[in-house]
């Protein structure tokens, strides 16, 4: 309750609380002696300024931290609905300074909380935006968003957006997986056995695509996994057998170039 205040606030009631209490003990030692009291009852007026400055301020903390709660969920919500906007980060930011503004605030574990909210959602919208970069994996990014899940200590609030962030994710998964699938049946048609680190890449794959409920509800993403996992048990044919008809491996038609989740 006190994290809020300064030094300068908090000696305040310390002393104000401390003046209460000596002027009270003087009051009603002065009405048991029968003695004079008026001037102890007009000195109360110190020690209550004193601790009520404070008190406002700590009120005025309180108050503060609902709006920002307010604020913090209206921003969740607009992550949820449009993850790569561009006013997400901008706003995230903004309230973080807001919030760190107040050097002796920052330590209240309700702030804590706050600021762990607001970072998860600037790193969920960092995710959002790097879908759309070539420099960075789907693989990768579902690293981050399962880092995020697990050191996240806001997991209902920011579920929905988490949801569209993995979809997104996803997404880029199945475009990835097309590519990796297109190199491994290349390998199969010249009887070479693909890579591991190209299979292993695939297989990772498969799953970054199963986590989104989204993605596995397109058929097109399922005939893409059935042939991505038809692919990790090929072996190499003897020499001596005929070579398969092109495409065998695979069932998808050829349409599957544009894949893409249904929305």
């Amino acid at each position: 309750m006190f994290e809020s205040l300064k030094l300068g606030d908090f000696i305040l009631l310390v002393l104000g609380g401390i003046l209460f209490f000596v002027l009270t003990g003087l009051l009603i030692f002065c009405v048991v002696k029968q003695r004079p009291y008026r001037f102890i009852l007009g000195s109360f007026i110190l020690p209550i300024v004193m601790i009520g400055f404070p008190a406002i301020q700590i009120i005025d903390f309180k108050n503060g931290l609902v709006i920002k709660d307010q604020q913090i969920a209206d921003l969740e919500k607009t992550m949820a609905k449009n993850p790569t906007g561009d006013d997400v980060l901008e706003q995230a930011n903004q309230l973080i300074s807001e919030i760190e503004s107040n050097p002796e605030a920052v330590n209240s574990p309700e702030v804590q909380k706050q600021i762990r909210r607001l970072q998860t959602v600037k790193e969920m919208a960092v995710v959002a935006r790097e879908v759309q970069s070539d420099d960075v994996s789907a693989v990768d990014l579902d690293k981050k968003l399962k880092r995020l899940e697990s050191g996240s200590k806001n997991h209902a609030v920011n579920s929905v957006g988490m949801v569209k962030v993995r979809d997104l994710v996803a997404q880029k998964a199945v475009t990835e997986l097309k590519e990796e699938k297109d190199l491994i049946e290349k390998d199969i048609q010249r009887n070479n056995a693909p890579p591991a680190a190209r299979l292993k890449k695939t297989a990772e794959l498969v799953k970054v695509i199963e986590s989104s409920k989204r993605a596995t509800q397109s058929e097109d993403v399922s005939k893409l996994l059935r042939t991505a996992k038809s692919i990790r048990d090929f072996q190499p044919r003897d020499p001596g057998v005929p070579k398969p008809p092109p495409n065998l491996l695979s069932d998808e038609k050829r349409t599957t170039d544009s894949i893409t989740i249904d929305k």
